[in-house]
This record gives structure tokens, sequence and C-alpha cells, in this order.
């Protein structure tokens, strides 16, 4: 088994690979934070390294964990806000 970082029209696909079965693991837009410039350099170097590919995902879920986070504090300061207001 192995990780493959596989380039699907505007997405880049993260797939299990069995011999011939795949199976999909992550999608993520390639448009939302990567440059489409780096995107073949990007798959060819993760796909020799399935722990990079780990790492990778790993970085992008922090990264969205933490534009989450964010997005929760401006939510609750404007419910305060909003609160103030009644």
């Amino acid at each position: 088994m192995a990780l493959r970082l596989i380039k699907e029209g505007e997405m880049l696909a993260i797939r299990k690979v069995k011999g011939k079965k795949q199976e999909m693991i992550k999608e993520f837009s390639i448009w939302n934070g990567f440059s489409i410039v780096y995107v073949e350099d990007l798959i060819e170097f993760m796909n020799a390294n399935e722990k990079l590919i780990k790492q990778f995902l790993e970085f992008v879920l922090e990264k969205r964990k933490r534009k989450l986070e964010e997005e929760a504090r401006k939510f609750e300061k404007l419910k305060e806000f909003v609160r103030r207001l009644k």
C-alpha cells in the first residue's frame, strides 16, 4: 500500500493505492493556498515519500483549524456586539 498525491483537474487528491485498487483519502482545491506553478513538482516529490504526504496533510489540517478558530472568534465578537445592542 502507498499514498499517492494526484492532480485531478483543479483538485489535488490523496489516494491510498494497493495494487489496482485506489481509495480516496482527501481532496482539496489547488487554488486555495497552492500556486499552480509548483503543483507538478510537489506531486513528483511527495509521491516519493509517504511520510511527506502525511506531514503535508497535517499541515493543511492545522492551517484550516487555525482559520476556523479565527472565524469563531470573530463570530463571538459579533454575537457580543449584537447582544449589547438589544
